[in-house]
């Protein structure tokens, strides 16, 4: 027996072009995999936007415009390394490119910023070294670096005097 109400939906989807359908339909219930963090290492960077702080001490809408080079420049490079790369890379002083410091360690104007953030509550907190004193902090999750904060003073983390 013919179901008219299905008829009408198969005739409906064959009309519009795959691609509207897609865009349209979303993924329904299907999800994305997680990606298991072992296999993050193997993996480049992926940059999101979405935590970035644009108000604040180390907020981005006061980047000088001097910095966006030397940072753009710095993220690329990055983008063609593996995270199991960048944990070990060293610049040519000897400085590691990449870690993660404990939230009750950095400074406590980074702490005061951080709890006026009401999305962010995390035990770690992690940096990239940009060149000189630049540094941009943010949270890693599997392969993706959640960009929070443009530190050109090298202040989230003061390091001596």
């Amino acid at each position: 027996m013919a179901n008219p109400f299905r008829d009408a939906q198969r005739a409906k989807q064959a009309a519009s072009p795959k691609i509207d359908r897609l865009l349209l339909g979303g993924l329904g219930d299907k999800t994305p995999k997680a990606i298991a963090p072992e296999n993050s290492n193997e993996m480049s960077p992926v940059w999101s936007l979405r935590r970035m702080d644009l108000d604040g001490p180390w907020g981005w809408k006061a980047i000088p415009r001097d910095h966006l080079w030397s940072l753009h420049e710095r993220l690329v490079a990055l983008e063609s390394m593996p995270w199991g790369e960048i944990d070990n890379a060293r610049d040519k002083v000897k400085n590691r490119l990449y870690h993660k410091h404990p939230i009750d360690q950095i400074g406590a104007d980074a702490r005061r910023r951080m709890r006026q953030l009401p999305h962010l509550r995390a035990a770690e907190i992690h940096r990239f070294l940009v060149c000189g004193l630049v540094r941009v902090w943010g949270f890693r999750v599997a392969h993706v670096f959640e960009v929070l904060w443009f530190d050109p003073k090298h202040e989230v983390y003061p390091s001596g005097p």
